[in-house]
């Protein structure tokens, strides 16, 4: 396959079938996309349209049935368990709808997270959540726990914990679904600021707001690109 030069991602005639017992139900239906390093893509369509599977094949969480992802030049589905977790925690950042901190943590050590599982040295995990933090507006409270924060800083908080391993590519399942809209224009300044510093940011969203916000759209269709 020949992969553009400032491609990032590549998916090509990716299909994803799921078994349910004797039921067959395919999410995705032959789907190829590129998207450019530093680009930002929003990934629209109605519920089950394959969105969410879309972005769980491009962060290797699963893989495709047939067909091929590729993420900076690596084929995922030649990678081992290991080397897809490695990818995960060294490559990827992943903002979730539903925030995911835990609760008996204050928010610095939240962000520090998955430098923790890196093997960071302790001083060094403080120092890059807390920078990490003030990157989100939110060094003022890092040592507030997640049920001292307002929904709007709960997901800053989790962006700044996809932010600090410094990612190349930002994946973001519904990020503002839950948020008013003032929290949902802090969110929106955050992933722009990820652009800007050179971050790949897809994000799966349902609001045309969010999509304005992003350089590009693709639709999803019944597991097909749109159009």
């Amino acid at each position: 396959m020949s992969v553009p030069a400032d491609s990032l991602v590549v998916l090509e005639s990716v299909t994803k079938v799921y078994h349910k017992g004797s039921q067959a139900i395919t999410a995705l239906r032959g789907v190829s996309l590129t998207v450019a390093r530093g680009e930002g893509v929003a990934i629209m369509g109605p519920s089950g349209s394959g969105k969410t599977t879309l972005l769980n094949i491009v962060g290797g969480l699963e893989s495709p049935s047939s067909g091929s992802c590729l993420v900076d030049g690596r084929d995922l589905g030649s990678l081992t368990d290991y080397q897809l977790s490695v990818f995960r925690n060294r490559f990827v950042g992943f903002v979730f709808q539903s925030y995911n901190l835990l609760p008996e943590l204050p928010a610095w050590r939240n962000v520090a997270l998955p430098l923790t599982y890196a093997g960071v040295p302790p001083r060094e995990r403080r120092r890059r959540a807390m920078a990490a933090l003030a990157e989100v507006g939110l060094a003022g409270r890092a040592d507030h726990l997640p049920n001292e924060l307002s929904g709007g800083e709960e997901q800053r908080v989790a962006i700044a914990r996809a932010l600090v391993i410094q990612p190349r590519l930002v994946l973001a399942d519904e990020p503002t679904g839950n948020l008013d809209s003032t929290a949902q224009a802090d969110v929106l300044t955050c992933f722009s600021r990820l652009n800007q510093t050179g971050a790949t940011v897809v994000v799966v969203t349902h609001n045309p707001a969010v999509a304005e916000d992003m350089q590009r759209t693709v639709t999803l269709h019944d597991g097909q690109i749109a159009g």
